[in-house]
């Protein structure tokens, strides 16, 4: 819901939307709110340029995928504050990150890698403080957002069946390593497993 003020709430508002949208024109939480907004995105997009490098076939999938994926959490989230009188955009930026957090992949190239965890760190931070500073409904609908955005990158997953052929080298792997060398990887395993008849 993010926010959770009395100033935030949309009820009696005359522009629903509007007030949704603008947190009741509540400058902070704006500003806070869609910064993070913004920084998961742009994580999302270094992700999904990963994806491309790693997977170039399917990039145009892929895409359309997250794209539809984003604009039904954006329209579940403005549809549950038209209901319950809410504003924010918080429950699309935690889907986001969450999304993210099941669907990055092993040979991340550290600037991208670097953005997720700053998105990662950022919206973790936020739902604390929210945890401590807001009421008990708008910490349940962040994590039942993190939960919403994290099956949203297990259907992914599911939808790109191939796709765990570029997550061999763990997350702490891509971290430490070049960013860019699991093609070679991918290849040696291949031959490891057709060798020994694992999948």
């Amino acid at each position: 819901m993010g926010g959770g003020a009395d100033d935030a709430d949309c009820g009696d508002a005359e522009n629903k939307l509007g007030c949704i949208l603008s947190y009741n024109s509540h400058v902070e939480l704006c500003v806070v709110n869609y910064t993070m907004l913004a920084v998961s995105l742009v994580a999302a997009g270094g992700l999904l340029e990963a994806e491309r490098r790693l997977d170039p076939s399917r990039f145009g999938r892929k895409f359309v995928w997250q794209a539809a994926a984003f604009m039904a959490v954006a329209a579940f989230q403005i549809t549950l504050c038209f209901v319950v009188n809410c504003s924010g955009v918080s429950i699309i930026w935690n889907a986001v990150v969450a999304f993210n957090s099941i669907t990055v992949p092993g040979d991340t190239p550290r600037h991208f890698l670097f953005m997720y965890l700053l998105a990662f760190a950022m919206a973790l931070s936020l739902d604390v403080y929210y945890a401590f500073t807001l009421e008990l409904l708008t910490t349940i609908a962040h994590l039942c957002s993190l939960l919403l955005g994290g099956l949203g990158g297990f259907m992914y997953l599911r939808a790109f069946p191939n796709y765990g052929r570029q997550l061999r080298r763990p997350l702490l792997g891509a971290w430490n390593g070049d960013g860019g060398g699991g093609a070679d990887d991918d290849e040696d395993d291949g031959s490891t497993n057709s060798s020994t008849g694992s999948v």
